[in-house]
C-alpha cells in the first residue's frame, strides 16, 4: 500500500538533514523531501504563509 507523503525539513536545525529528512525519503516509498533553506523546527510558525501554500498543493497533487 502506498500513501502520499510529504516530509518538510529545515536546513537550520540541529538534527542533519542527511540523516533525517533525506534517509526517511528514501525508505518511505514516493514521499516528497520538501527543504526550505533556513528554515528552522518551527516551520509552520516562522513562515506560514509559505509553509501552508506548499502543504495545500501537496495535498492537492
Amino acid at each position: 500500500m502506498a500513501t502520499a507523503s510529504r516530509i518538510s525539513r529545515g536546513t537550520a536545525t540541529a538534527l542533519p538533514i542527511a540523516a533525517s529528512g533525506e534517509k526517511t525519503a528514501k525508505i518511505v516509498k514516493g514521499a516528497q523531501l520538501k527543504v526550505y533553506k533556513g528554515g528552522s523546527h518551527g516551520l509552520a510558525q516562522v513562515d506560514p504563509d509559505t509553509f501552508n501554500a506548499d502543504v495545500l498543493a501537496f495535498v492537492r497533487s
